[in-house]
């Protein structure tokens, strides 16, 4: 029987479980592939899967579209006893009790408890090689791109949150080689969060790293300052103060804070003065929102022109401004 391995954690891949899938007429299709697998639990009206992948056309081409996408869909994995797709006149859902194997459908198994034991949280993240489907896009399908975005937003969230509780699990058992890779993983993912910063500089300091935790701090410093103009928060700043003159305290007290992509300062931070019309516009969505007419912004540009700077900035400014305000 044929089998199925989708990777979507970090840079989209469809195999055989040996070799890369050949043959697919587009990325549409490869779209529609991921879209249905990662979206398994439920069945997908035809016109609604056209109108997603092929916003632009009369619904006759569309459907027609669909049509062509699905029969080399099916070519293409082997498909021909509709193993893995189960089609009718009316809907398309992917099998969820096929031999595929979805990464981005196992992650949310390992994680989906209350309360994730460490050994599948260590699996979870094994799993994370990169951000959801990391450079793949469809030109033109702007519904789609919005699914992907809230997909990687959502796993990215999950993913920290995994490695924030295995550094801190790690570091209170004095298992301080294995929560410092953690820990170093977490930083790179998401280097602005405070409290993973401090879980880093407290177990180099405790590793005999002194000189490392001190030039770590002041680059971590330096980088604030200027992508968001802010300085770390105060306990971090005290904590640097302590390695510096050597009072780091004990091995294993740890921070249990889950972490935001956006922490809430305690103080309203600088204005971040390079994008203050951007944030100005931001502001503005925001009370429409708070107003009772929500809508979905997007925050566009290349690679480094500071949109994950401008996001966050705004995140922080407008929970450390509404109490109302939740980070999700």
């Amino acid at each position: 029987m044929a089998k199925l391995v989708i990777s979507t954690l970090g840079a989209m891949q469809i195999t055989d479980g040996k070799s890369p899938l050949s043959g697919f007429l587009s990325d549409k299709v490869r779209g529609l592939l991921i879209y249905l697998a990662v979206e398994q639990a439920r069945p997908f009206r035809r016109e609604a899967l056209a109108a997603l992948f092929w916003p632009d056309q009369p619904e006759k081409g569309s459907r027609a579209n669909l049509r062509r996408a699905l029969a080399n869909l099916r070519l293409v994995i082997d498909d021909e006893n509709d193993h893995f797709l189960l089609i009718t006149r009316q809907t398309l859902q992917f099998n969820a009790a096929s031999n595929a194997v979805v990464d981005a459908i196992r992650f949310e198994q390992l994680l989906s408890g209350r309360e994730p034991s460490v050994v599948q949280m260590k699996e979870a993240a094994s799993l994370v090689n990169g951000c959801f489907l990391e450079n793949f896009s469809i030109h033109g399908c702007i519904a789609f791109e919005e699914w992907v975005l809230l997909n990687r937003e959502h796993i990215q969230r999950q993913f920290l949150t995994s490695l924030n509780h295995l550094t801190a699990f790690y570091e209170k058992h004095y298992r301080l080689d294995e929560a410092i890779r953690y820990c170093w993983q977490q930083v790179k993912t998401e280097p602005w969060y405070d409290p993973g910063q401090r879980q880093l500089l407290r177990l180099l300091a405790h590793t005999g790293q002194r000189a490392s935790a001190l030039s770590h701090y002041e680059q971590f410093q330096k980088e604030l300052a200027a992508e968001l103009d802010i300085m770390p928060e105060p306990a971090t700043r005290r904590l640097y103060e302590q390695i510096r003159e050597g009072q780091t305290g004990d091995a294993g007290q740890t921070e249990t804070a889950p972490p935001f992509l956006a922490e809430p300062r305690a103080t309203t931070p600088a204005p971040f003065v390079a994008f203050e019309s951007e944030l100005n516009q931001l502001r503005s969505y925001l009370q429409t929102a708070i107003d009772g007419q929500g809508r979905i912004v997007f925050v566009t540009g290349e690679a480094g022109s500071g949109k994950t700077s401008i996001l966050q900035t705004f995140a922080r400014q407008a929970q450390s401004q509404s109490a109302k305000l939740i980070p999700r």
